[in-house]
């Protein structure tokens, strides 16, 4: 999270983020953070965390170009 030197207002896509874990993390930043993940089950297991959720592939994600200002996906590559 400091790596990125996030700050309120700015878009993070965590990819591959599973159960939202490392995103609440990113979004202590006061950064806006998506949880991304083609698993609908994992999603599912980290509905309890307050971040908002998206299912997608990362080679087809369901969402526009130039959406955000920065992207992780520290989780998928622990994985």
């Amino acid at each position: 999270r400091q790596l990125l030197d996030l700050r309120p207002g700015e878009r993070v896509l965590d990819l591959a983020a599973g159960t939202s874990v490392s995103t609440v993390e990113l979004a202590k930043s006061g950064a806006w953070c998506v949880a991304t993940d083609f698993s609908i089950g994992m999603l599912e297991a980290g509905k309890s965390r307050p971040v908002p959720k998206a299912a997608g592939d990362g080679m087809h994600l369901p969402f526009a170009d130039n959406s955000f200002d920065a992207v992780t996906i520290s989780f998928g590559l622990r994985n």
